[in-house]
C-alpha cells in the first residue's frame, strides 16, 4: 500500500536554504568565484544552527586577503605529539611585525627537516 501524502508530510520536514553574500568581493575581484548558486547539503536541527555554520564558513572564505604563508621555524613545535593534529587542524599564533600579522592561524601542511632540525609550515586564517 503506497504512503498517502498526509502520512509523508507527518514524518518529513522540508529543507531550508540559508545564504550569505559579500558584493564587495565581486567588485574588488571581478574573477572571484561565486559559489552562491551551489547548495552545500548540511543537516541541522534548526535554521539558526544552519545560519551559524554558514556564517562561520563565510567569514573565512569571504575575506578579501586572508593571511596565507609559508614559515620556517627554528624551534621544536611537536606537531602530532604535544600538539594534536586531529580531530581539527592545529592553530598557532603567528606574529610578523613586518607584514602586520598578529593572529591565530591554522596549520594546513607541515614538514620536518631532519638535517637542519627545523619545521616548515604552511598556515592560513
Amino acid at each position: 500500500m503506497p504512503a498517502l501524502p498526509a502520512d509523508i508530510a507527518k514524518y518529513t520536514t522540508d529543507g531550508v536554504v540559508v545564504t550569505a553574500s559579500n558584493p564587495a568581493i565581486k567588485t574588488s575581484f571581478s574573477d572571484a568565484q561565486d559559489g552562491g548558486e551551489v547548495e552545500i547539503e548540511m543537516f541541522y536541527d534548526t535554521e539558526a544552527d544552519a545560519q551559524w555554520a554558514l556564517n562561520e564558513r563565510f567569514a573565512i572564505v569571504s575575506q578579501i586577503a586572508p593571511p596565507h604563508m609559508a614559515l620556517e621555524i627554528a624551534e621544536t613545535i611537536a606537531l602530532g605529539t604535544d600538539i594534536p593534529i586531529a580531530p581539527q587542524a592545529p592553530c598557532l599564533r603567528v606574529i610578523d611585525a613586518e607584514s602586520g600579522i598578529d593572529d591565530t592561524l591554522r596549520v594546513i601542511s607541515y614538514a620536518y627537516e631532519m638535517n637542519s632540525d627545523r619545521y616548515s609550515i604552511e598556515v592560513m586564517k
